[in-house]
């Protein structure tokens, strides 16, 4: 025979009665049972807004673990339920422990000054430039006057081009 941990929901505590009955009538042997006791659901199951759990650890043939589920999951009074494979714990050995020897402060001969804090200012916001004009700002576009010639090459220019025209 395997042990199991069935943890079960109800309506109400007397359905867990019955619950228990369910189980024997499956042909499993109730070791414990824990009744945790009523609680509210985090959504409701079925119009429900909260449960009766308990907990039992059965003894069961694995053979017969089955046909104890199919009677769980066909029963009305069961809102829910939860087989798992039992694993009894062991309780921790209680280890010693050594107490640290004490520590002797000295004692404090001053008073430490106190220090008064001061708040800080508030800084006051100002409006913040828009990026393009910053851009615009660092980006010098060439004047009118840089991309026109001076009177001088101007003059020049026009010389060499009648020359050209004329042939000489």
């Amino acid at each position: 025979m395997a042990q199991y941990d069935i943890t079960i929901i109800v309506k109400d505590k007397t359905d867990s009665v019955k619950a228990s009955k369910l189980i024997e009538a499956a042909g499993g042997k109730i070791v414990s049972a824990r009744e945790i006791g009523q609680r509210q659901f985090a959504y409701p199951i079925g119009k429900l807004n909260e449960g009766y759990y308990a907990s039992f650890v059965v003894e069961i043939e694995p053979s017969s673990l089955t046909g104890l589920q199919a009677s769980i999951t066909n029963s009305e009074d069961i809102i829910r339920a939860l087989i798992l494979q039992y694993q009894p714990t062991k309780p921790l050995a209680l280890q010693r422990v050594q107490a640290a020897p004490a520590v002797e402060l000295a004692p404090v001969k001053e008073q430490p000054k106190q220090v008064e804090v001061k708040p800080e200012p508030k800084l006051a916001l100002t409006k913040a430039k828009p990026v393009k004009k910053a851009v615009k700002l660092l980006v010098k576009k060439p004047t009118k006057e840089a991309q026109q010639p001076s009177e001088a090459q101007r003059l020049k220019a026009l010389d060499e081009q009648l020359k050209k025209l004329l042939g000489e």
